[in-house]
């Protein structure tokens, strides 16, 4: 049982950015022994703690033959 691979791109984990940066999390996703069911998913939540809000993405790839990857990671936006 091999799981598909998974890379998180557009946000650096951890990372505080400012109010208007744009913040986009996008996934790549490669799995060479089934190949993938479908593409590389994001869903992001945040929530507000003060003056600033803190994102959260989870990223999911499941291959052809059932196996699931999943991968969270956070950051921060301040005003």
């Amino acid at each position: 049982r091999v799981k598909p691979t998974v890379k998180i791109t557009g946000v650096k984990k951890g990372h505080t950015y400012r109010k208007h940066a744009k913040v986009h999390p996008k996934c790549t996703a490669h799995d060479t022994v089934s190949g993938l069911a479908g593409k590389c998913k994001v869903k992001t939540t945040h929530k507000k703690v003060g003056k600033r809000l803190d994102y959260t993405a989870t990223v999911t790839a499941t291959d052809k033959a059932g196996n699931k990857t999943v991968k969270t990671i956070s950051w921060k936006v301040k005003d």
